[in-house]
C-alpha cells in the first residue's frame, strides 16, 4: 500500500516516542509488537517542537504532493507527506478544552481482544497523573465501526466536516475537582476540515449544528471516571435494540436481550476463571517448590522445629496435589480461554450490526450470534466429554449446540 511502508510511523509514532516517551505503551504478544498507543501532553507545545526539530528533516526526504495533483489522485504516500508540509493545527477552544491528543494501533490479530480498551485506560491514566484536563483525536468518517466503539467508550463526538473528533475531559478530584464524576455542558461546536492545496488541510471551530443524536456535543460529558466494560455493553445494546426497532416483547427485543445477557455473563465468568488461573497457579508452584526445602532444613534442625517443618511440608504437598487436581478436574485455563473468545465474538457480532448499511444486517447480526454460541457449546460440552472419558480412553463426542433465542 506505501511505497515507504516508514512513513506512517514517522508522523504518527516516532516523535511521540522520541519527544514523550512516557506516554508511549505497546500492546505484544508470543509474535511480538502488535499495537500501540502514543500521546501528549500538550498539542500546541508538541508542534512547535515538531516544527523546529522533526518535520524540516522529513520535508526534505518527502517532497509534497505535486500541486497540480487533485487531492484525491494523491497515492498514500503522497496524502501522508501532506500532513509532514502542512500539519493539522489545533484550534483555540479545542487546545484549550483538550489539550492532549493521541494515536492508537492495532494488527488484525490482536484486535477484538480487549487490548486497544486497556491501551485507552493506561494513557488515560497516565494524562491524569501528568495534570491533563482533556484528550482529543480523530477519525475518519469511513471507519464506522471505530466511530460506534469510541462512543460508547464514553468520548464526546463534535461534529464535524471532515474527521470526526472525539474528545474526553480529564478533571478528577486530585486536579481540584470534589467528584471524579462531575459532569460539565458542553458549548455545541463543530470543527471543518480545511483541505490544502500542497498538504493536508486544518481544523477550523466554528457554531455546531445539531447533531441528530448522535455523540454527546452539545450535551452532557462525562468528565472522569474508567471505561466501564459494563456499561459500554449496555450502551451497545440499546444502540442494537434502537436500530432493530425492537419494541418490548417482540422477538427482535427477546433475542437482543437475551445476546446482551449472555455476553455479559460470558465476561464475568471469563473475568472470574482468568483470576482463579492466575492466583492458583504461581501460589501451587510456590507451594510446589517449598516441600523439598522444608524437608531439607528439618533435618539439620531440632526435634521440635523438624516436626513443624515436617508437618508443614505434609500439609503444603496435599495443597498441592488438591490444587493439582481441581485445575485439571476444572480446567481454569481452557474455560478462560472459551469464554474470553465467545464474549468477544458476541460484542463484535454487535459493533459490526451497527456499523453495517446492508438491508439483511439484522439477519447476519443473527446467523453470527447463533453462530457463536454453537461454537460454544461444542467447545464447553467437549471439555466435559474429555473429562468424562479421559479415563477410559473414549474420544470426546461434540454436541450440537441450540441456536441462541
Amino acid at each position: 500500500m506505501f511505497d515507504d511502508p516508514r512513513i506512517l510511523g514517522h508522523v504518527f509514532a516516532a516523535p511521540y516516542a522520541l519527544f514523550e516517551p512516557s506516554l508511549a505503551f505497546v500492546a505484544e504478544d508470543e509474535v511480538g509488537v502488535g499495537g500501540y498507543i502514543v500521546g501528549t501532553l500538550d498539542s500546541r507545545a508538541l508542534q512547535e517542537r515538531l516544527e523546529a526539530d522533526w518535520w524540516p528533516a522529513l520535508r526534505d526526504r518527502y517532497p509534497a504532493p505535486p500541486s497540480d495533483l487533485p487531492p484525491d489522485q494523491w497515492t498514500p504516500d503522497q496524502r501522508t507527506a501532506g500532513f509532514i508540509h502542512v500539519p493539522p493545527t489545533v484550534p483555540d477552544q479545542l487546545a484549550e478544552d483538550y489539550p492532549s491528543h493521541l494515536h492508537i494501533n492495532l494488527v488484525p490479530r490482536l484486535q477484538s481482544r480487549g487490548l486497544g480498551r486497556q491501551l485507552m485506560n493506561t494513557l488515560i491514566r497516565t494524562l491524569r497523573e501528568q495534570g491533563s484536563v482533556g484528550l482529543h483525536f480523530f477519525v475518519w468518517p469511513a471507519n464506522e465501526r471505530a466511530i460506534g466503539f469510541y462512543r460508547h467508550l464514553g468520548f464526546a463526538m463534535i461534529p464535524a466536516e471532515g474527521p470526526v473528533i472525539f474528545a474526553l475531559g480529564l478533571r478528577s478530584a486530585s486536579l481540584g475537582h470534589p467528584s471524579g464524576s462531575r459532569r460539565r455542558t458542553a458549548r455545541p461546536r463543530t470543527l471543518s476540515w480545511r483541505s490544502g492545496r500542497s498538504g493536508s488541510g486544518s481544523f477550523a471551530l466554528a457554531e455546531a449544528r445539531q447533531n441528530n443524536g448522535r455523540g454527546t456535543a452539545g450535551g452532557e460529558m462525562t468528565t472522569g471516571g474508567e471505561l466501564e466494560d459494563r456499561e459500554i455493553r449496555q450502551n451497545l445494546m440499546k444502540d442494537v435494540l434502537r436500530k432493530a426497532g425492537g419494541v418490548d416483547g417482540s422477538e427482535e427485543d427477546n433475542f437482543i436481550r437475551a445476546w446482551h445477557s449472555r455476553m455479559q455473563r460470558a465476561d464475568k465468568l471469563s473475568g472470574r476463571f482468568k483470576l482463579w488461573y492466575y492466583v492458583s497457579l504461581p501460589l501451587t508452584s510456590l507451594a510446589a517448590a517449598s516441600v523439598p526445602v522444608l524437608i531439607s532444613a528439618a533435618g539439620s534442625s531440632g526435634a521440635q522445629t523438624a516436626i513443624v517443618m515436617r508437618g508443614l511440608a505434609a500439609w503444603l504437598g496435599v495443597l498441592v496435589a488438591v490444587t493439582t487436581s481441581v485445575l485439571g478436574v476444572v480446567q481454569v485455563g481452557s474455560r478462560w480461554r472459551v469464554y474470553r473468545i465467545y464474549g468477544q465474538q458476541l460484542e463484535d457480532a454487535g459493533w459490526d450490526y451497527l456499523a453495517s448499511r446492508d438491508k439483511s444486517a439484522y439477519e447476519h447480526f443473527v446467523k453470527v450470534v447463533n453462530t457463536a454460541h454453537r461454537t460454544y457449546d461444542r467447545e464447553y460440552i467437549t471439555q466435559v466429554a474429555t473429562l468424562q472419558d479421559g479415563a477410559t480412553g473414549a474420544q470426546p463426542v461434540a454436541a450440537q449446540g441450540t441456536a441462541a433465542s
